[in-house]
């Protein structure tokens, strides 16, 4: 039994879940985790689109092994503190499509705790993405063109803003344009990303994996470095 016939399945058996409701949607996308999740029978129209694909499940198995770069999706998960600068996975705390046949994904990405000192890159499916400028906190940035992995048909498939986690933290435009993310969606004091996603056969075949090199937090607490060094003399 191919794989989309056993998530067709899956969906019969799981009428009524609400957690299948809620992400039904996102089919395409989050193909790799569909074996854990109920899938309500609504989402058969999402399967239906032109290009089926068949994601091998082994993907879960290898990402575990990678420890801190695994992408993990909950409500209730720890949030590690960073300190230095590292490569890091993070948590899944929100995705919801839009547009027209579900066209974007949108996702909200917890790294760590705040306040964090910088996010110098992004990999998206371990490709490291190539963006219009810096990474600077709340700054929306899209694809450079010069990226051939996520800049298409001359459009950029990624649009990202960081969030660095300060404790007056606002909440995100990017994913405010959601009315099911509103202004008291601050996730003050939490460094995370916001990004969307537009569909694109070539460029995803599932739910993105994203990792990102982090400079953490400072544990004296200062910005700059030259404050620093005069406390030390």
């Amino acid at each position: 039994m191919g794989i989309v016939s056993k998530i067709r399945s899956a969906a019969s058996k799981a009428a009524g879940s609400a957690l299948g409701k809620v992400i039904g949607k996102y089919i395409p996308f989050l193909s790799p985790i569909l074996s854990a999740i109920s899938i309500v029978s609504m989402a058969l129209t999402w399967l239906r689109k032109p290009d089926e694909p068949e994601f091998n499940f082994d993907t879960t198995a290898e990402n575990i092994a990678k420890g801190v770069l695994l992408n993990k999706t909950a409500a209730n998960g720890q949030i590690p503190v960073i300190y230095g600068t590292r490569k890091v996975g993070g948590t899944i705390v929100f995705l919801e499509t839009s547009g027209t046949d579900n066209q974007y994904l949108y996702m909200a990405f917890v790294l760590g705790e705040g306040e964090i000192d910088d996010i110098t890159s992004i990999f998206i499916n371990d490709n490291q993405v190539t963006w219009s400028g810096d990474l600077a906190d709340n700054t929306e940035r899209t694809v450079n063109s010069s990226d051939s992995n996520y800049y298409k048909d001359g459009a950029s498939l990624i649009t990202v803003r960081p969030h660095f986690g300060a404790d007056d933290q606002s909440a995100c435009s990017t994913l405010s344009t959601l009315s099911s993310w509103t202004s008291n969606h601050r996730l003050r004091g939490i460094a995370y990303l916001s990004l969307r996603f537009e569909w694109n056969s070539d460029a995803f075949g599932s739910i993105p994996t994203v990792n990102a090199i982090v400079k953490g937090k400072n544990p004296y607490g200062f910005k700059s470095p030259a404050i620093f060094l005069i406390v030390l003399t």
